[in-house]
């Protein structure tokens, strides 16, 4: 348990800690739920974060003082010591006031009781912070620092009966049906079995630790991530582990990563160094996947799928080179492709596909590819997974047959309500395809269906010639600044590719556009479009729209300029900052954000955001010391100074490396503080450098092209009278 600094607490904020239904008395591997309830007498002073999870898997914002210090322990503390964890999640803010705000949490998550006995538990949180300023939490991130009263448990032996009881009732909800008659919802049935899965979490008996292990079968991402914790929390690690040796050759179990992931961390012996555990992790993983390998073949059905899938997923990489599975296991993958569930599909063939590419799956991404089914919210999560699968099929099936995938890729794109739209069907080589442009101009002159038009404006802008421009430029005068933006940009950019003297007044109009029957979507015109289409009629309309009365037009103006824009977009963006500053310099107070509240003016606080970043990570200049210099005295308030602290940071001695790291199957690269995704414009941003100048290879995370990046950033430097010091071997 943390170390906690008591310091004096603000009279006017209050914590006070309860059972959830004030019984104070527990068996030991007894839920103990408890309420926090804050209160403040200074009505909205004080702001609250309402989270009630981490990604990490425990939250962070409380600590749980027990005494006396002995006869308990924090269940995970062997998990969470000295690791690197994801942290945050989906959260949000109240203002405190005399009415109580209730969080519910489970003391068990943080202390297992090991004897009987009588404690005092207080709790110090730090949910509450000063509602006033940008950051309700101060730069720290953490708020006020509150303490709870006493609240005094009595913990009692638990006895064999009533574990064995306990053991029962979870283990028969988990193997309820909701066909069953017990559960009248989705969301009942969940609730019940995470119920069930706490009780097995935190009952702390072997009985309870075999069952954790049986029930961490990949089918479900919670239920695994709540096994595991019971797992590394439970006393009985050498049951579980043993369970799960049994469970790894089951021929009816399927292996999780997560499975994988527990049984490594069980395996792991007792205090050590953080480096030592990391290397002993590494051992342990490699024994666990070669025992793995040595029972694949007992698997059978689904519990093979989702096996080798896991497979793929912990044995993608190795010393940065993808390794193709070999031709008999990619066999195995396909013959039992269609038990896997379909976000799992969707995540080999969009993320792993490299590990079984060949003509082995040529079936399978025949029969996945070629059956059409509409839906009528492509977003809805089951219908963006089974399209995601099913255009990532067709693009594999033309990556490996394109004469035999091409006739299916044009049906697609003149279906009347195409399924993809040019992120799938742009894949073939033609700049333009004048055989398809008429019938796209005609359904998308003939759609209403938001989803559909998308795809079609998207396919006329990939596809289509000035040809069919009489025919898209009454829709889109029609609807221009009305339209979704995901319609509404490609179509701009078509216009921009054909014809710009015609695109001119349908940008301006777009740009222009305001009221409640407009979409607002010149809040981000100008850089999606560019993401489409370049062309310095788009700068032309940035530089103006910095004048623009909408901070939030303004500051995408200035984002566009910074990443698009040419040399002399930089003195522009300079005198808007000054004339910003000058506005705004002593009246940081009004730029504060209070939960609960609208303050049109944080747009103001992001815009001079916006000119500061555009600037000092523009493309087309190098923001230099001195530039960054002049930057941080046109800052108002400390934001935008640590914003330019934080760029400065990158040119202190020993500090001027080039990285990169893999997104997808795209390299990005840093130097300083540009990044880009194009080792084209990392070589444009290295020409800017004075000659002379020295770079630290700073590397990055394994992958595949890092060796070639490295070699081709060496000979540009070379060429341009610089020099890249190479890491040491």
């Amino acid at each position: 348990m943390p170390s906690v600094g008591l310091s004096q607490q603000p009279r006017d904020v209050r914590l006070q800690v309860q059972t959830a239904d004030g019984t104070t008395r527990f068996r030991m591997g007894e839920v103990i739920p408890l309420k926090l309830s804050f209160t403040s007498s200074a009505d909205k002073k004080y702001s609250i974060n309402l989270a009630t999870y981490d990604r990490s898997g425990r939250m962070h914002y409380e600590d749980f003082l027990v005494e006396p210090e002995a006869g308990w322990s924090d269940p995970l503390k062997d998990y969470f010591s000295g690791g690197l964890y994801m942290m945050g999640g989906l959260t949000s803010f109240d203002l405190l006031s005399a009415e109580s705000k209730v969080i519910s949490l489970d003391l068990n998550e943080w202390v297992r009781f090991d004897r009987p006995g009588e404690y005092v538990l207080r709790v110090v949180s730090r949910r509450v912070g000063l509602a006033s300023g940008g950051n309700p939490f101060g730069g720290s991130g953490m708020g006020t620092e509150l303490r709870s009263n006493e609240l005094r448990l009595t913990i009692l032996p638990a006895d064999k009966a009533w574990q064995q009881a306990t053991l029962k009732k979870a283990g028969a909800a988990l193997a309820a049906t909701p066909s069953g008659g017990g559960t009248s919802s989705p969301a009942a049935r969940a609730e019940e079995v995470q119920t069930a899965l706490k009780t097995l979490r935190y009952l702390g008996t072997s009985d309870a630790a075999r069952e954790l292990a049986r029930h961490m079968r990949g089918e479900d991402a919670h239920a695994d991530s709540e096994c595991m914790f019971g797992l590394f929390g439970s006393p009985f690690r050498d049951a579980a582990l043993a369970e799960m040796r049994r469970l790894l050759a089951a021929p009816d179990h399927p292996v999780s990563p997560n499975f994988l992931y527990a049984m490594t961390g069980l395996m792991r012996g007792g205090d050590t160094t953080p480096e030592a555990r990391v290397e002993e992790d590494r051992r342990n993983q490699e024994t666990i996947r070669g025992e793995l390998l040595g029972v694949i073949s007992q698997k059978q059905g689904k519990a093979l799928a989702l096996t080798l899938n896991t497979i793929l997923e912990a044995g993608g990489y190795a010393g940065g080179k993808t390794q193709r599975l070999d031709p008999q296991m990619v066999a195995r993958v396909a013959a039992v492709f269609d038990q896997l569930p379909t976000e799992k599909q969707m995540a080999i063939l969009e993320g792993r596909w490299e590990l079984i590419k060949g003509p082995e799956f040529l079936p399978v991404l025949r029969k996945l590819a070629l059956p059409f089914q509409e839906f009528s919210v492509p977003n809805e999560w089951h219908a963006y997974n089974s399209l995601h699968v099913s255009g990532a099929a067709l693009r594999h099936w033309y990556e490996l047959k394109p004469e035999e995938a091409r006739p299916v890729v044009i049906q697609e794109i003149i279906r009347p309500r195409p399924r993809y739209g040019a992120n799938v069907l742009g894949l073939l080589p033609e700049e333009t395809l004048p055989e398809v442009e008429q019938t796209l101009a005609e359904h998308f002159a003939a759609e209403s269906d938001s989803y559909a038009e998308e795809y079609i404006a998207s396919l006329l802008h990939r596809y289509a010639t000035a040809a069919v421009l009489p025919q898209v430029l009454p829709v889109v005068d029609e609807h221009v600044g009305k339209w979704a933006c995901a319609i509404q940009t490609p179509a701009l950019a078509y216009l921009l590719r054909v014809d710009p003297a015609q695109a001119r007044p349908r940008l301006e109009a777009a740009m222009a556009a305001r009221g409640e029957e407009y979409s607002a979507c010149n809040h981000s015109l100008l850089t999606e479009v560019a993401a489409l289409r370049q062309d310095s009629l788009l700068e032309e309309i940035a530089i103006k729209s910095l004048d623009d009365e909408d901070p939030e037009v303004a500051g995408n103006a200035a984002a566009y300029l910074g990443r698009y824009g040419s040399a002399t977009a930089e003195g522009p963006l300079w005198a808007h900052l000054t004339e910003w500053t000058a506005k705004w310099q002593e009246r940081e107070a009004e730029f504060r954000y209070v939960p609960g509240e609208n303050n049109a003016k944080v747009w103001q606080r992001n815009l001079g955001a916006s000119l500061i970043q555009a600037i000092g990570t523009g493309q087309s200049w190098l923001a230099d010391e001195e530039k960054l210099g002049r930057l941080r005295q046109l800052a108002v308030g400390d934001n935008g100074r640590q914003q330019i602290d934080s760029m400065l940071s990158n040119w202190e001695k020993g500090r001027r490396s080039i990285s990169y790291w893999r997104v997808g199957d795209r390299l990005h690269y840093r130097v300083l503080q540009y990044e880009t995704d194009s080792l084209d414009r990392l070589k444009e941003k290295l020409a800017q450098f004075p000659s002379g100048s020295e770079f630290n290879w700073g590397g990055g995370s394994p992958a595949e092209n890092g060796e070639q990046a490295l070699k081709e950033v060496t000979e540009f430097l070379a060429s341009h009278g610089m020099k890249l010091n190479k890491p040491q071997k």
